[in-house]
């Protein structure tokens, strides 16, 4: 997972009642496109509704702020993001100015999936 750009995006927390950290995500904004990113979940949270909070969260602020498509890169787990109604779109039918952004431009591996949600 790569720094470069962090300090263009958003970020959100979500912390445990002890006020621990246990997952984050962010959103990159590129025009009127935006860019899911780094979603993590503490592994003992995992599949308590942390990660699925987080997600919505963050397709949500990307409607307030009329966006109009999501993307995200994943190399494992794009099952999951399917229940959040993203697609698979193959690399090269992707435009805009998202494509500037430190993913698209080599961060993330080229056999990892690129996935769409229209807005």
């Amino acid at each position: 997972m790569t720094t470069e750009g962090v300090d263009d995006s958003g970020f959100w927390v979500a912390k445990n009642v002890e006020d621990k950290l246990i997952g984050a995500v962010g959103l990159e904004t590129w025009g009127n496109q935006g860019l899911l990113r780094s979603l993590v979940v503490e592994k003992s949270y995992r599949g308590l509704g942390v990660g699925r909070s987080l997600v919505l969260h963050t397709v949500e602020l990307a409607r307030k702020r009329k966006l109009k498509e999501l993307f995200l890169i994943t190399e494992a787990v794009k099952d999951y993001y399917l229940k959040f109604g993203f697609e698979v779109l193959e690399r090269n039918n992707v435009e805009g100015q998202v494509l500037g952004s430190a993913e698209f431009r080599g961060a993330c591996l080229e056999s990892a999936d690129v996935m769409r949600i229209i807005l």
